[in-house]
């Protein structure tokens, strides 16, 4: 874990700190907001004596072809840990990360709020609630350089930022709706995407609000029906029409941008630490986009299906949708060049407006659990495998 320590932010020193507690809790409340993919939210809380509290993370390498390896889990994880420094700062205490026995599918930090007085609140901090994933379309203004810089700057020393504006951003947006079309015709995906649609609220505390995609009542109406059965998605798809939703998710909402933005690891990023790194990087970056006014929609699918090609990992069992991501992960490395073996995260981004729709949190009630001192808190019945 030595790679995310040294990113500890400083607490504001002005008034009385917070009972420990509430301390906690508040830190909990704020950083439970960090972004996790479709809104699964692999981690829970365990408050411990005094202003301590267990993190007991875990991964869906189990349900979800997306996250095969626990990375997209872990990049989320990495996230929280930064979401709690951040919070931390704004209570006037800094945190104290420490790894408590655990493995990789469900790793366990113990968080210790210590109080500084000379400390100041992290600006990002403020942003932890108002990011958020916006699937609309964006303006297509191009991101002023002074913009980009210091959005790269959030990154860190670690993590750099490849571009792709103009002509190489149409030929992204392209390539994402192919790697679209696979999302589409796969099973392994299906059963991923019938469960992370919420089709009657606009704010969903555990999955995907059916008005932030952006699809026209057609295609919302056609989605809801192929999704209730694989035999209806697989006869759309011979009928050439169960692919059509790409234009509307994948397509559309990459041209209207004004930037996609890869991000890249300096080194292999196979590991816990690497990708905890990199969670924390991306949820700097993000939150800095947020304060500049900016939205953004993570692309990730050729990221993390980039990663199994590369690495000869199949992970659809038909022949269709693993040649096809063969092919586009040829195109996809041709474009983003330098850097793509070592990706770690990509997004569009542009100027807009915030969503009237999103994904919001569990109850803290549902994630926080337990009390008293427990150095090394049992993993809760719920999270245990099998």
């Amino acid at each position: 874990m030595s790679a995310i320590l040294p990113a500890i932010t400083i607490a504001h020193g002005s008034g009385r700190l917070l009972p420990d507690r509430q301390a906690c809790r508040q830190v909990i409340e704020r950083a439970r907001w960090a972004p996790s993919g479709d809104n699964t939210q692999p981690w829970r809380f365990v408050l411990a004596e005094g202003a301590r509290f267990a993190v007991i993370g875990r991964d869906t390498r189990d349900e979800v072809v997306y996250d095969r390896d626990g990375r997209a889990s872990q990049l989320s994880l990495g996230a929280l840990l930064e979401s709690i420094r951040l919070a931390a700062s704004e209570v006037g205490r800094r945190a104290l990360i420490t790894p408590l026995d655990g493995d990789q599918r469900q790793p366990r930090w113990m968080v210790a709020l210590v109080g500084d007085p000379a400390a100041r609140p992290d600006p990002l901090a403020t942003q932890l609630r108002r990011r958020c994933t916006s699937r609309l379309p964006f303006s297509t203004r191009a991101l002023p350089t002074g913009l980009r810089s210091g959005l790269e700057a959030a990154l860190g020393p670690c993590h750099r930022a490849l571009w792709l504006t103009g002509a190489r951003r149409l030929r992204a947006a392209w390539l994402n709706a192919g790697f679209g079309r696979i999302r589409l015709i796969a099973r392994e995906c299906y059963q991923v995407h019938r469960h992370i649609i919420d089709w009657d609220d606009r704010f969903s505390m555990d999955r995907l609000p059916v008005d932030s995609l952006g699809l026209d009542p057609l295609t919302r109406r056609i989605m809801r029906w192929a999704l209730a059965d694989w035999q209806r998605a697989e006869l759309l798809n011979r009928l050439g029409c169960g692919t059509q939703p790409r234009w509307q998710l994948d397509l559309l909402p990459a041209v209207r941008c004004g930037a996609i933005v890869a991000v890249a690891a300096d080194r292999d990023p196979d590991s816990l630490d690497a990708q905890l790194a990199a969670g924390a990087a991306v949820q700097r970056l993000w939150l800095a986009a947020t304060a500049a006014g900016l939205q953004l929609q993570p692309l990730y699918t050729p990221v993390v299906l980039g990663r199994y090609v590369r690495e000869g990992r199949r992970c659809f069992a038909a022949d269709a949708p693993w040649r096809t991501a063969q092919t586009l992960t040829a195109r996809w490395d041709r474009l983003v060049g330098d850097g793509a073996d070592r990706l770690v995260f990509a997004a569009r981004l542009g100027f807009a407006a915030p969503p009237p729709a999103r994904s919001i949190r569990l109850a803290m009630d549902e994630v926080v659990m337990g009390s008293g001192n427990a150095s090394t808190p049992p993993l809760p019945p719920a999270l245990r495998p099998g």
